[in-house]
């Protein structure tokens, strides 16, 4: 399980609701995780969005 995902589940987030705080797909949002390769999915806004919703430090998704 990767880190963003480990994150997720500690903290009762799904990815419905991270890609709703993104407005992005769900697809699109686990596509991102799954290849852990965010900036190749995300645009810079939408990382730190993401950051802020899982309520972490950067280096914590990377």
């Amino acid at each position: 399980m990767n880190k963003i995902r480990k994150i997720m589940n500690s903290k009762d987030l799904t990815i419905d609701i991270l890609a709703a705080a993104l407005n992005i797909s769900d697809y699109d949002l686990e596509l991102a995780i799954d290849s852990d390769e965010l900036d190749i999915y995300l645009d810079g806004m939408q990382i730190e969005e993401l950051i802020r919703v899982l309520d972490v430090d950067s280096d914590e998704i990377y």
